[in-house]
């Protein structure tokens, strides 16, 4: 949206599985990451679309990791917080 008003544009360069999760310290990049594991965030120049990988973020615990759902960055972007789910099971092996 510009800030100087007007109608919204989409954000060139975002593509189709990426969702955008915010701005890079500098509020010149778009970081946008897709829903795999491990997480790779992209830092995307929306004017000239050129895409660099900045950041790859695994799960704590790999076993029964299915997926990162939210990421949060400082400020600064070098800390980050984020969230996840495990699926957890057993198997049990009955011999009669």
């Amino acid at each position: 949206m510009p800030l100087s008003g007007g109608s919204p544009s989409p954000v060139r360069g975002i593509l189709p599985k990426e969702e955008p999760i915010g701005w890079d310290p500098s509020g010149k990049y778009v970081l946008v990451r897709e829903h795999q594991l491990p997480v790779k965030v992209v830092r995307l120049d929306p004017e000239t679309q050129k895409r660099e990988l900045w950041k790859q973020i695994s799960s704590a615990e790999a076993a029964g990791a299915e997926d990162i759902s939210v990421i949060r960055f400082a400020a600064d972007g070098s800390t980050y917080a984020y969230s996840y789910y495990r699926i957890l099971s057993e198997l049990y092996v009955v011999v009669v």
